[in-house]
């Protein structure tokens, strides 16, 4: 059920917003077969990047580089809302043509 719950993506309190932005991406394609599809492939590549990330952080090394590119969050704040107007606009370019 918890599983059911996430995959609702409105009824879960999450820190980033691209899932949001993803929520509204299938509310403007119209259509609940596309928006499903939509939000079905977010889910498999989220589900994708915790599953691999094991394996693409093998030794300490890169767990300290991981650590120390996290350490200045806002940049990657910055980053994430830079990307996220990027997407919006295409969202919308692609709505309203």
């Amino acid at each position: 059920m918890w599983g059911g719950d996430l995959g609702l993506a409105v009824t879960t309190r999450t820190t980033f917003t691209s899932e949001w932005l993803i929520v509204a991406a299938a509310f403007a394609l119209g259509s609940p077969v596309s928006g499903s599809a939509l939000m079905a492939g977010y889910g498999v590549g989220r589900a994708a990047l915790v599953a691999t990330g094991p394996l693409l952080l093998r030794g300490q090394d890169e767990v300290a580089m991981l650590d120390g590119i996290l350490a200045d969050a806002d940049a990657w704040h910055r980053f994430h809302a830079c990307l996220l107007v990027i997407v919006a606009a295409l969202v919308a370019a692609l709505s309203f043509g």
